[in-house]
Order: structure tokens, then C-alpha cells, then sequence
């Protein structure tokens, strides 16, 4: 199985990523704290969890999108 072309879906398992202060907005609402990341966060959560699950899922690392094509061929 090939490793998809889309640069947003395969992450280099030694990517660097440093949360900057200005990365994070904590405030209270009613009492209750409330975390905002920015978006570029999200996308590189996202990235790392997309991996984490395919890799474990199939022992080996795959795109995303690959998988996704795989599956719809059943």
C-alpha cells in the first residue's frame, strides 16, 4: 500500500512542534476554564492522531486518504 501524495496528511513521525504562548487563549467562562488552540494546533493534532490510528490499526504507516481509497474499493 502507497503512502498518500497530500502534504496536509503525511507527517514525519520526528516533526518538531513547539506550542508558543500566543498558541493558546485561556479565559473563564462562567467559571469554568476554557482552552482555545489556534488552528494550525488542530491540523498537526489531527495529522498525529490520523497516523497514530492507521498505523496501529494496519502495523504499518499509511495516508489517510490512501486508506480511505482502500476502503471504498470493497
Amino acid at each position: 500500500m502507497g503512502v498518500s501524495s497530500k502534504p496536509d496528511v503525511n507527517v514525519s513521525m520526528e516533526e518538531e512542534f513547539v506550542l508558543e504562548d500566543e498558541d493558546v487563549a485561556i479565559e473563564m467562562m462562567n467559571g469554568i476554564p476554557s482552552i482555545t488552540f489556534l488552528d494550525h494546533v488542530h491540523r498537526f493534532i489531527e495529522r498525529k492522531i490520523t497516523l497514530f490510528v492507521v498505523i496501529k490499526l494496519l502495523g504499518m504507516k499509511i495516508g489517510f486518504y490512501t486508506l480511505l481509497n482502500k476502503l471504498s474499493l470493497l
